[in-house]
């Protein structure tokens, strides 16, 4: 029952920081950010700053698709 206490490094603040417009995709990406810690995807800050970048370079080939 551990996992679930198991939440990202990053926060709403530091997402802010990021230039990322606040908005539902904050729960979007922290939610996502949990779920790759749970499996192992990430294990540090790094790792949370570099799957956030990629999750918005596919964010934003999407909508140039």
């Amino acid at each position: 029952d551990s996992w679930r206490f198991v939440r990202a490094q990053t926060t709403a603040k530091e997402l802010k920081d990021l230039k990322i417009a606040p908005g539902p995709i904050y729960s979007l990406i922290l939610e996502g950010l949990r779920m790759a810690r749970l499996d192992g995807q990430v294990m540090t800050e790094e790792d949370e700053t570099s799957w956030i970048q990629k999750i918005l370079c596919e964010i934003d080939n999407t909508k140039a698709s």
